[in-house]
């Protein structure tokens, strides 16, 4: 499976508590709906968050790095959530010095979550619906 508790980068039980209470067929289609969402709306947050950063931005930063950590949190992708809330911070106190450091950080965990999305995707949540 490759999903080893230690190298994961989404947490799987905040996933399954998510579905715990639906029926099998409601179940996988909330999360084919979820994560469908989030893997063509994510690249497009991430551009913004890059473009903010770019034009030093604290204000844009600020919103679409707070739109990114709401719909990564949704999903149980901590880490991303996590470093959105790091640029959402510095956006907001105007302190940018650190921003493109995180976005590299961000960039990296964003593209685990959308490979380990796409493995889930294809495997129809079995992992989590056990």
């Amino acid at each position: 499976m490759g999903y080893k508790e230690n190298s994961i980068s989404l947490n799987l039980k905040f996933m399954g508590d998510i579905v715990e209470d639906l029926e099998l067929a409601d179940a996988v289609s909330l999360l084919e709906q979820l994560v469908s969402i989030f893997l063509r709306e994510t690249p497009k947050k991430l551009d913004a968050v890059r473009e903010a950063i770019a034009q030093e931005d604290a204000k844009g930063l600020r919103a679409s790095a707070h739109s990114l950590k709401s719909s990564s949190a949704m999903l149980g992708a901590d880490t991303v959530s996590e470093l959105s809330w790091k640029l959402e911070s510095m956006g907001q106190s105007g302190e940018l010095a650190r921003a493109r450091e995180v976005l590299g950080s961000l960039e990296k965990e964003c593209e685990l979550v959308y490979q380990q999305l796409c493995t889930l995707r294809t495997e129809q949540f079995s992992v989590l619906l056990r």
